[in-house]
């Protein structure tokens, strides 16, 4: 999914599993050299990359984004598309 942002398959399965608080921890679990992690987690971090799912959960971040954005928001929307009616994102 992150591969048309650029990111590789590793960058990718790093992204899924960053919760993990050590990069070293997170490295074993991936079967990945440190290094390769910590540069990947650098690379997420440098974009900010947030994915988030479903109409109501979308809603809900991006008015959150929105109430916090001091100059733009922008997004990055793939298929399949979800048509929300006007009036309803409250």
């Amino acid at each position: 999914m992150l591969g048309v942002l650029g990111f590789s398959p590793d960058d990718e399965m790093v992204y899924h599993l960053r919760g993990r608080p050590d990069p070293a921890e997170l490295a074993d679990d991936l079967r990945l050299p440190v290094a390769d992690v910590a540069a990947a987690l650098s690379r997420l971090a440098d974009r900010v990359i947030e994915v988030i799912t479903g109409v109501d959960a979308i809603r809900h971040r991006f008015a959150q984004v929105q109430h916090a954005a001091q100059v733009e928001v922008r997004s990055f929307v793939t298929a399949p598309f979800v048509a929300v009616p006007p009036g309803t994102t409250r």
